[in-house]
């Protein structure tokens, strides 16, 4: 498990052979081996990565002229990857509709989160400093490095400074690390948002805000963007859900796991209506809750980039005019030139 990266990414070129192993439960030794709990089902491997996704979307999108207002990089996590890349795509999309030109790292290493999970330290330090070095010349520019994955991205952000104590890069990294939605939610506090929603009421959304996100920013931005795009959303109530990174696909932590989801996550989806949306933003809690309720979940960064109105196009916001009041005329320059007063 702390080696998953390596693990999809060699499993990914046969995507086909290792899904039809799977779907065909022929897979049952691999989980003996890794200590999966029998019950559980592994993720399936995309027919094709983020990475050729996004080779063909900027292949499409080739010289056309787009309004920009900089920089910003997509951190796609190993799931985004291999297994969910839509989830990539759709971060594309918001960023691509707020007016940022989108940057992909394509030799980026995992974060070392699911190393730090289990006790790698020294591993996830060497994945942590060879990530540095590539995002730092960003971050100094205070470009903006944005992820989907909660657990991967808020690595960046909290135990990268701890990794490389004292290191400027590091900090620098940290302090331009965001969810998607809450970079977002920022621009729109901002009033800079710049995105253009459908008309019209949006869907229902029952919302499941991941554990690492709760800690580090809550879930205060994932509802005000839902909201923000015209969504009905409410928020699950419950806490972990049970997963846990790898914890909910061991076999002695399996009853416990699932115990955890019944107390409160589960019957909340169960009381959800078959057209409410029940969004995550974890791709622990979509596992879980696909497993024990057998409702699908979308990622919320696909339930945004949906709501994006047709030929929205970002347009830079208008300067906000100058009360005529601060607006110097020369009776009140000469004023102040002859009585020694600054500007105010």
């Amino acid at each position: 498990f702390g080696h998953i990266h390596d693990i999809s990414r060699l499993a990914s070129p046969i995507a086909p052979l290792v899904n039809l192993t799977m779907r065909l439960g022929l897979d049952a030794p691999v989980k003996t081996l890794l200590g999966v709990a029998p019950e559980r089902k592994l993720s399936r491997f995309a027919s094709r990565t983020f990475t050729q996704r996004w080779r063909a979307h900027q292949k499409r999108h080739a010289g056309r002229t787009r309004h920009t207002r900089g920089q910003a990089v997509y951190f796609h996590d190993t799931f985004a990857e291999y297994n969910y890349p839509h989830i990539g795509m759709a971060a594309v999309k918001l960023l691509e509709a707020a007016g940022f030109e989108v940057v992909v790292l394509e030799r980026r290493a995992c974060c070392g989160r699911p190393m730090l999970s289990k006790g790698l330290i020294e591993e996830a330090r060497v994945l942590a400093r060879k990530n540095v070095e590539m995002l730092a010349p960003f971050a100094r520019q205070g470009v903006t490095i944005i992820g989907t994955e909660p657990s991967c991205i808020l690595t960046l952000r909290d135990e990268y400074r701890d990794l490389l104590p004292d290191d400027a890069d590091a900090a620098a990294v940290a302090g331009e690390a965001y969810m998607i939605d809450e970079f977002l939610a920022k621009l729109d506090k901002a009033g800079d948002l710049g995105i253009a929603w459908k008309v019209g009421a949006g869907p229902d959304v029952l919302f499941h805000g991941h554990c690492h996100q709760k800690a580090l920013i809550g879930i205060g931005p994932s509802m005000a963007m839902l909201a923000n795009a015209g969504c009905s959303a409410k928020e699950s109530g419950a806490g972990c859900c049970g997963m846990a990174g790898s914890f909910g696909y061991e076999s002695e932590h399996y009853d416990v796991s699932r115990k955890i989801g019944e107390d409160r996550l589960f019957p909340a989806v169960a009381a959800a209506s078959e057209a409410t949306t029940v969004s995550v933003a974890g791709v622990s809690c979509r596992q879980q809750i696909e497993h024990f309720t057998q409702r699908k979940t979308r990622h919320i960064a696909e339930v945004l980039a949906e709501r994006i109105a047709p030929a929205h196009v970002w347009k830079a916001r208008a300067p906000e005019p100058v009360p005529a009041s601060v607006v110097p005329t020369p009776e009140s320059a000469a004023h102040a030139e002859n009585t020694g007063a600054g500007p105010a």
